[in-house]
This record gives structure tokens, sequence and C-alpha cells, in this order.
């Protein structure tokens, strides 16, 4: 189900009784504080991977030479973004969230917030960040939709870190969140 097909990072998604593979730990460790928002009824829905935005269609040409058929051939390829999760809140906890995330009035209709979610580690190799920045700002442009950069830490940090991260994804205790509180706390 994920993008990468290099990784295998299961996850059990017990609302949908299937199991989701994600692209990586941060991924993981996002869909864990997903999961436990939901119990709490802090989301009120949720998806992996929604639906893609196509921000550049695929663009032909026939060639002036060498061409006897007048054949058409790929100039461009298309251009498709998709965000890693979009989250239904409820719009109680709206102050709550802007503590982390940016939240405009645009996002906030019939009393739920929507958020599009890209997941991002601590490091990223080969312009990552460069490259989001840039599908960020044609999704906005092209949809009016803001996807928020989101790095597990940070968010952690500030909304709290799910019971399932104290422990890694082989089980092991995970001392990175050690001193963040726990997601029940904040969202009491």
């Amino acid at each position: 189900m994920g993008k990468n097909k290099k990784s295998n990072i299961e996850i059990l998604d017990p609302n949908f009784n299937q199991i989701i593979i994600v692209d990586s730990m941060e991924e993981w460790q996002v869909y864990n504080w997903v999961l436990e928002l939901y119990e709490l009824g802090v989301i009120k829905s949720y998806e992996y991977q929604p639906t893609e935005f196509q921000l550049t269609p695929k663009y032909t040409f026939v060639p002036a030479f060498n061409n006897s058929k007048k054949k058409s051939k790929t100039l461009l390829q298309p251009h498709i973004y998709t965000a890693d999760f979009k989250l239904i809140f409820d719009e109680q906890y709206g102050e709550l969230l802007s503590k982390y995330f940016k939240i405009s009035n645009e996002m906030i209709q019939d009393e739920v917030i929507t958020l599009y979610l890209d997941i991002k580690g601590t490091f990223q190799k080969n312009g990552g960040a460069r490259t989001f920045s840039i599908n960020q700002k044609l999704v906005f442009e092209k949809y009016g939709v803001y996807v928020q950069k989101t790095v597990p830490q940070d968010l952690f940090a500030v909304l709290g870190v799910p019971v399932r991260c104290l422990r890694g994804y082989k089980g092991k205790k995970s001392k990175i969140y050690l001193n963040c509180n726990l997601v029940q706390t904040i969202f009491k």
C-alpha cells in the first residue's frame, strides 16, 4: 500500500481491520498517533495516502523530423503528489491543535478541521525538503489545500506521544520520547 516499495513496515489498523504497509518509521509513528487520537474521539476520520493531487498533466508532441508516421511522443510525464495523511479533527480541539499545525478558517467546515500531512524525518537525503516545498506550493495554488510538513519528534513534543511509540517498531524500549507527555494526557 505504501508508495515506497523498498520498505515493509506494517501496522494493524483495528478500525479497518487490515494491515497497512507504511513507507517509513516516521509514518508508522504518526499512524500510531492517529489511531490513539481516533480512539479518544479527537480524530473523526482519517485516510492514509488519500486521493492524489494531479499537479500537471502529461504533455505530448509530434516530432517535426524523423517521424514519417506523424506519431506523437511523450514530452513530459504527469506530475502527481500524494499526501501521507488526511485527518478530520473535531473542531473543539482546534486551539490545542494550533500549537503545532497551521489552521486557517478555510480548513474548518461543519464543525470539523481537515488537515493534510506529509511526514518527514529529521534528516532528509536527496533534497526531499526542497521537493516537498515545491509540491506543497503547487497543491496550494491549484487546489487551495495546505499540506502540513510534520516531523514526529516535533509533533510529539507539542501534542503528545502515543503509548505504542514508547517502544520502537520491534518492541524495544525507546528513549527518544521519554520527555514527552502522552497523547492521553494532552487530550484529556
